[in-house]
């Protein structure tokens, strides 16, 4: 792949800036790549991203990274935007750790808050049960 990708330019020829044109033109203003609906989608803002490298096209002209790097964000927030809908305590917690991994440079804190809660109890229950032994 990445050796098509490096003879694209040569064997497109004059056709590559057509190609880069097109790219270009895919992009969507939140910062990722349209998909056939006009959508910005992950997998197609990757193509695209992949697509303009492989062309040797410019991506700091067009601001491409931070565009691509507002896009991430977005999916960020609504990844843990998701969590706080979620009331079963187990696919909430599973989520959590799903999503901190994806996004690794996240800690997610208080999403939680059924455990806490029901944790928060126990030590109080303990704490009586303690009292009336002592």
């Amino acid at each position: 792949m990445l050796q098509v990708a490096r003879l694209a330019p040569r064997l497109l020829g004059p056709a590559s800036d057509l190609v880069a044109e097109f790219l270009r033109g895919r992009l969507h203003p939140d910062g990722g790549f349209q998909d056939r609906a006009g959508a910005s989608d992950l997998y197609y803002t990757v193509f695209g991203m992949e697509g303009l490298l492989a062309l040797r096209a410019r991506l700091i002209e067009l601001n491409v990274e931070d565009r691509c790097r507002r896009l991430l964000e977005s999916y960020k927030e609504e990844a843990i935007r998701s969590l706080a809908m979620l009331d079963e305590p187990t696919l909430k917690g599973l989520l959590r750790r799903i999503v901190g991994k994806i996004f690794n440079d996240i800690e997610l804190k208080g999403w939680c808050r059924e455990f806490e809660a029901r944790n928060a109890a126990g030590r109080a229950a303990g704490a009586d049960a303690a009292a009336v032994v002592g």
